[in-house]
């Protein structure tokens, strides 16, 4: 199992190698969902909207009716590593830097402005703040993509950062070689508390 996705009661498991699968009730049980002898790196949600990136250039799915049917969404021949949505945009993490869709697949532009890395593994979105995992550790933008800023600071080596997370006011970076780090949500983004 590579990917996870939930919307409502839906529970999505993305595979390596044997496609989507669908569970109704936490997991006591799972029904094929397609995409089979794809694997899926990545799954997000949007509305009723799921998106399914796969590696090997199969680019990003997408499906209206949980699962029962996939059109392909584009971005064909690039690995998807990622993928992250907030409201109508659905953002990928692939190989070749970051890209932008605000019409569900339609069409996707490049957002790489700022990025020194190209190779994206992990996007993690709260509020209008996009955080991207790299090769060469954290990048954030405020901005739709449209600018990065480097987020380095803290680390004592630059690291690979596989997979990030928002949890209880920190965001958490896990790494290659160098275990979990965390930082302050407030110290990255600049917003202060002021008062109650």
């Amino acid at each position: 199992i590579w990917s996870f996705a939930v919307s409502g009661n839906n529970v999505f498991a993305g595979t390596n190698g044997s496609g989507v699968f669908l569970s109704t009730n936490n997991g006591v049980n799972w029904l094929f969902a397609g995409l089979s002898g794809k694997r899926i790196s990545s799954l997000t949600i949007s509305g009723k909207n799921i998106f399914a990136g796969t590696d090997y250039g199969n680019g990003v799915y997408l499906s209206t009716d949980n699962g029962g049917n996939w059109v392909n969404a584009g971005l064909l021949n690039q690995v998807i590593n990622t993928l992250a949505s907030i409201g109508n945009n659905i953002f990928a993490g692939t190989y070749a830097g970051v890209f932008l869709s605000d019409n569900n697949g339609g069409n996707w532009i490049s957002v790489n402005n700022g990025l020194t890395s190209s190779h994206i593994l992990s996007l993690v979105i709260k509020e209008n703040y996009i955080f991207a995992g790299s090769d060469s550790g954290v990048f954030l933008s405020t901005n739709n993509g449209e600018n990065w800023l480097i987020k380095n600071h803290e680390f004592s080596i630059v690291p690979v950062v596989y997979s990030l997370l928002f949890a209880n006011d920190y965001v958490f970076s896990g790494t290659g070689g160098q275990s979990v780090w965390r930082r302050s949500y407030a110290d990255i983004t600049g917003i202060k508390h002021i008062s109650s």
